[in-house]
């Protein structure tokens, strides 16, 4: 096979050319031809074509039940009170017992129902004094006891059993009733002395609670059925005299208290806030390695509890959560959880909340603090202080440090609405070793109240180190605009390592187009590399301010903010590009690849179709994979979705909310609201392999990492002439062409036709070095190359020039 002229041209170019004029290293692809042209585009393309996440998802809610316990009391909302709860319930225990079912979002207010004993009588002789209890209780049970007769609740995954138990036999004979007061709106019909249970529904007639039927039971384990009474206001269950005398004591009545309904929703695809679960957010350990996911459900569209779960081992499933913090009182809501780790000498987790709903009538931010690896349940948290008569937002962030950094704070961000003054975005930093609270600061540069909204803030997951700091995103919008009506923009600030915002604040470019809104951003990254996404609304007739959280497309933009440094806007890209723009896409997390530096992945859901999506992107903001990492079976959504990284697995552990088996309510028991993870790895790694001959000392490697999206792809030459000038050479096929016929015996080049060719020099151990980019973008990229070292080796040969051999590397595309 002939050699090509170009060939021969650019070899004898490394001949003549000096060191001199070969001394720079070339680090990436400035200047240089593209590895790959712009993708084509086509046709939007059905949900359905997006492919599916093919790792299972462990679901960490279901078959859940939580311990009673108790909390410290709020400053602001009053005694918590002892709780329990279920997997569609929770109930109390601080007075009478009571039970409340988690109906949704959808529902306007809880519909709890209370008990209480006024009477437990033998031929009408009281059994016991019921005006004083002695309460007794632990993990899953609690006892009402009034001496010979206890009253207890045992805590269940479907609902609260209830017994009343005779220790002794009574000194009379006759029928056993015991009587109790209930305290609720719901109604059933009236029962009188039946083998029955109670249905309890609401004013519209929907079946909200069951109180089953109950039975007695003796030492021996004999039975009998219970009949009970009802009169709207009282129940009545009774024993019947003649089996009493006869059975071996103590003996025990057993009902059941289940609910019948877990969601109100008016549509097949509920809205988000018509669901059980609203938020949820997950965050990384890397000294215990262990995962943290918090998640908020809804017994009503007035009471929002949190829950928080460890997972040990990095494995986020079912049969290693730990219940770690709960937040379920009834007195206020509690939303937007924000889960922060800083390693270093702290090594701690922190976790942010906002009550809403406090007797003061306001919102109070708190967090709670707990040392890595403690996976007991503790409910202690502290207070984020705010001027007299303001009240913070529901929304609330949090950034922590690198587990393997020195740092051993958080930065948290939250909304913040003083009296006679729009809503503003605030942040502090808070030292997690003594838990100190920084200094408050407005993040934007401009006073609080100069008549914008700021809302949404966000914050980067990890910062590099104590003296990187994070990068803080917000949503805008200008209320004193001269036109009177302003589209929301997004805003960005850079923060320091002591929390105090530097510098001035940036913008998207997109935040040029003053007729879309941009909405909910989402900024991760560290050490000066970032990216944000955020959804756009586009194509409005009118500017409003709108409160909408959903957009047309959904945008990632590239940008690079080194600490001190300058605001540097890097490349965009639509995430949701192909697929049909219609108004409904939300975007939830994120998170940064920290071992390659150059990879995120995003969690975004149609909150039309309910699906959950997770889609990695590379260092030029350009999408890499797009999965569906939840189809829902049915009438159901997912949402909430985040994501946190896994340096050590090197994996992107997902967690997000599902509402599944969206039915009427009465129309079935089975509808399951539960939080799943999953995990996402990057598309394989082909090992870079070598062919054909060498000639000369010089070997050629690469790096450890090829993957598509990577912006440090190396290739290395060692052991050639020391401080002479080299050439790498790329092409995108395969070859061995001799090279005996110029001068060269022995020598063969890997590839007829480069595509590209790289100077460099030697050093004094004869290596070099070129970096370069693999772009996103699969169309030449996804072919692989061909790469092989050529240097001067006088004496090697009459021509005096070395080779490699050739290095194919290949990279794997969606």
């Amino acid at each position: 096979m002939s050699i090509p002229s170009r060939t021969l041209l650019l070899l004898a170019s490394l001949l003549l050319s000096t060191s001199a004029a070969l001394t720079a290293q070339h680090d990436d692809l400035d200047g240089a031809p593209a590895l790959a042209p712009s993708p084509p585009t086509g046709p939007a393309l059905p949900e359905s074509s997006v492919p599916p996440l093919d790792s299972p998802h462990a679901d960490i809610y279901r078959q859940t039940r939580t311990r009673i316990h108790t909390a410290p009391d709020d400053p602001e909302g009053g005694p918590y009170g002892i709780w329990a709860a279920g997997e569609h319930y929770k109930a109390s225990f601080h007075g009478d017992f009571t039970f409340i079912p988690y109906l949704g979002g959808g529902y306007p207010h809880n519909q709890p129902l209370s008990w209480r004993t006024v009477a437990s009588t033998v031929a009408g002789q009281p059994t016991a004094h019921l005006a004083r209890a002695e309460r007794w209780y632990d993990d899953y049970r609690y006892e009402y006891r009034y001496g010979d007769l206890v009253e207890a609740y045992d805590v269940r995954v479907d609902g609260i059993e209830q017994t009343f138990t005779l220790r002794t036999r009574p000194q009379v004979a006759g029928d056993w009733v015991v009587t109790g007061q209930l305290d609720t709106l719901l109604t059933s019909s009236p029962i009188v002395d039946q083998r029955t249970g109670i249905a309890f529904h609401d004013d519209d007639g929907n079946l909200i609670l069951h109180y089953s039927a109950a039975v007695a039971f003796d030492a021996n384990g004999h039975t009998v059925d219970v009949r009970t009474s009802y009169d709207g206001e009282r129940i009545h269950l009774r024993v019947p005299g003649e089996w009493l005398a006869t059975a071996t004591f103590p003996v025990t009545i057993d009902p059941l208290m289940t609910r019948e309904c877990t969601a109100f929703w008016s549509q097949a695809n509920p809205p988000l806030l018509e669901g059980v679960v609203l938020d949820v957010d997950i965050g990384r350990d890397g000294v215990a390695d262990q995962i943290m996911v918090a998640f908020v459900r809804l017994a009503s569209g007035l009471d929002f509890d949190m829950w928080a779960y460890l997972f040990p081992n990095d494995d986020c499933t079912f049969a290693n959560r730990n219940e770690v913090f709960v937040d379920v009182a009834d007195s206020w809501g509690t939303v937007s959880p924000a889960i922060a780790f800083a390693g270093g000498e702290a090594d701690s987790w922190f976790l942010g909340f906002v009550r809403t709903g406090l007797i003061s009538g306001q919102n109070g931010a708190r967090y709670h603090i707990r040392a890595s690896g403690d996976l007991a349940l503790d409910n202690a948290f502290s207070t984020i202080s705010r001027p007299a008569g303001s009240t913070h937002g529901i929304v609330m962030d949090a950034g922590g440090v690198r587990s393997e950094s020195s740092g051993t704070s958080v930065f948290v961000v939250y909304e913040r609405q003083d009296p006679g003054a729009f809503t503003d975005v605030h942040g502090k930093r808070i030292e997690l070793t003594g838990n100190v609270q920084g200094p408050e600061s407005l993040i934007d540069t401009t006073p609080a109240g100069s008549g914008r909204t700021r809302v949404r803030p966000r914050v980067n997951q990890v910062a590099d180190g104590p003296n990187d700091g994070w990068v803080v995103a917000w949503q805008e919008y200008w209320d004193a605009s001269s036109s009177g009506s302003d589209d929301w923009d997004i805003n960005l600030r850079r923060i320091s390592g002591t929390g105090v915002p530097t510098g001035s604040t940036f913008a998207p470019l997109l935040s040029v187009e003053n007729d879309t809104h941009k909405l909910t951003p989402q900024v991760e990254g560290s050490g000066g590399r970032y990216s944000l996404a955020f959804s756009v609304w586009e194509e409005l007739p009118t500017l409003t301010k709108t409160t909408t959280v959903v957009g047309t497309d959904i945008f990632n933009e590239r940008f690079d903010w080194p600490l001190g440094g300058t605001f540097a806007f890097g490349e965009m890209c639509e995430i949701t590009a192909g697929l049909i723009d219609d108004q409904r896409w939300r975007i939830n997390g994120g998170t940064h690849d920290t071992n390659t530096d150059s990879h995120w992945a995003w969690m975004f859901e149609s909150t039309q179709s309910g699906l959950q999506y997770v889609s990695t992107t590379g260092y030029d903001a350009g999408r890499i994979e797009r999965l569906v990492a939840y189809s829902p079976p049915g009438p159901a959504n997912a949402a909430a979705g985040t994501v946190t990284f896994n340096d050590d697995l090197d994996r992107f552990e997902l967690a997000y909310a599902t509402n599944e088996g969206g039915v009427p309510c009465g129309t079935t028991n089975g509808t399951n609201h539960t939080v799943y993870c999953q995990v996402l790895t990057h598309l394989p790694e082909p090992t870079p392999t070598t062919f054909g001959v060498s000639c000369g000392p010089g070997i050629i490697a690469s790096s450890e990492r090829n993957l598509v999206g990577i912006d440090a792809y190396s290739l290395y030459l060692y052991n050639a002439t020391p401080y002479t000038p080299v050439t790498l050479f790329v092409s995108a096929e395969q070859n061995q062409i001799p090279l005996d016929i110029i001068g060269m015996p022995g020598c063969a080049l890997a590839f007829v036709v480069p595509i590209a060719n790289a100077p460099a020099v030697t050093n004094t151990l004869g290596n070099a070095a070129f970096t370069t980019a693999l772009p996103t973008c699969p169309s030449l990229v996804c072919g692989g190359f061909t790469w092989q070292w050529a240097y001067l080796a006088p004496g090697l040969n009459p021509l005096g020039v070395g080779l490699t051999h050739g290095l194919r590397t290949t990279f794997t595309c969606p």
